[in-house]
């Protein structure tokens, strides 16, 4: 009876963090709205951070290489972008983002997730 609590309680378990509710990474595309600002890093680096008013969670792809861990309580995530620079109309403002998540990978990656941006907007327009 014990080791059936136990697979059940397991089951539940991973049942409940791969939930609908939470965000996938690439190839499926999100859009989030939240605070832009430029937030200094170690190395003279400065890297655009979306912060989210609520916390998302993102479902981890099995067997991705780079995509496979899933993450609670993201609210904070690197913005990455295909060709710079960066407007910095979008500094400091509210600003809908649309584009692709991934896992960070290397010690630029600043946040556990990523946003490859494909369209900004100021929320609310």
């Amino acid at each position: 009876m014990r080791l059936y609590s136990f697979s059940l309680f397991a089951v539940l378990a991973f049942a409940t963090f791969a939930n609908a509710d939470c965000l996938r990474y690439e190839p499926a595309s999100v859009t989030l709205t939240g605070a832009v600002t430029v937030k200094p890093f170690p190395g003279n680096s400065h890297e655009p951070i979306l912060k989210l008013a609520e916390p998302v969670c993102v479902d981890g792809t099995p067997k991705a290489s780079y995509d496979s861990k899933s993450e609670r309580n993201v609210t904070e995530l690197q913005m990455v972008f295909a060709s710079y620079p960066f407007g910095a109309q979008w500094h400091n403002k509210r600003v809908t983002v649309t584009g692709k998540l991934f896992h960070a990978s290397t010690q630029s990656h600043r946040t556990k997730v990523l946003i490859m941006v494909k369209t900004a907007r100021e929320a609310g327009s």
